[in-house]
């Protein structure tokens, strides 16, 4: 399962030297993508300037470098938010870890995932950080971001065969109470969902056998309605149907809050 927690464990490294372009027969301004043994990157170059670039090293680790990310008169690089704003919407690609930790919680998505969806429909975006702000275009965005998605998906193993990848659990406390009213205070409980090859639960079978099918029907409902997944991929990274394990550990104390863990009871 891919834990929550990993959204959180954000590396940002700030190269004090740009990384120089590789020898590209590009056009002079535009998206480009390059990878490497280890690193998958995405930049924008203003010829001869690469203004902006993202460097995946795959776990949460990226580092961000560019022009736009050098102070003027010190050449150093820029510290504080980094805020990139399309349209209405406005994201932090790096800031405190209070900040950031909130957006992971509020989007369970990487940062560099909520910056390559976010764009998806501008035309443009505003970098912004404490050395001014800079306007980027987004012409030629898509094909290098799609090209950058696939090295980074074959560094993170994410290409097939896999099974459903859980994206986002939101009824914790919806099963909280259906636990509580079935009265499961201790013990393990083991579900099997099937995932549709469009992400979506669309069946739920428990490890332990109940009484009453209602029962079972109360139990599963929490899953079935408020969680998301990427699916399963077979080997040429076709989006198939597949099943998804998991357990719930219900020895902790239930309260309104919450559950509370021994220590904590």
């Amino acid at each position: 399962m891919r834990s929550f927690s990993g959204f959180l464990a954000i590396a940002v490294a700030f190269a004090a030297l740009l990384i120089q372009r590789p020898a590209l027969a590009q056009s002079p301004e535009g998206w480009r993508t390059a990878t490497g043994d280890n690193y998958c990157d995405i930049s924008f170059h203003r010829d001869p300037t690469m203004i902006f670039m993202i460097r995946d090293f795959g776990g949460a680790e990226y580092s961000l470098s560019g022009e736009a990310l050098r102070m003027a008169r010190t050449g150093r690089s820029v510290s504080g938010d980094i805020r990139i704003i399309a349209g209405s919407g406005e994201m932090l690609l790096f800031g405190s870890e209070e900040a950031m930790r909130e957006q992971a919680q509020a989007t369970r998505k990487y940062p560099i995932d909520l910056f390559l969806t976010a764009l998806g429909d501008a035309d443009e975006f505003t970098l912004q950080t404490e050395a001014g702000a800079e306007q980027i275009p987004l012409a030629g965005f898509a094909a290098a971001a799609e090209e950058f998605n696939r090295c980074s998906a074959d560094r993170a193993g994410l290409r097939g065969p896999r099974a459903p990848i859980l994206t986002a659990f939101d009824g914790m406390q919806q099963l909280r109470a259906e636990a509580s009213r079935q009265r499961l205070l201790s013990g393990t409980l083991g579900y099997i969902l099937t995932i549709d090859a469009q992400g979506k639960p669309t069946d739920c079978e428990l490890t332990r056998k109940f009484r009453r099918r209602a029962t079972e029907i109360a139990l599963c409902r929490p899953l079935l309605e408020t969680t998301t997944f990427e699916p399963a991929l077979d080997a040429e990274a076709n989006r198939i149907a597949g099943v998804f394990e998991m357990e719930i550990n219900f020895d902790m104390w239930m309260t309104p809050q919450g559950y509370l863990e021994a220590e904590d009871r």
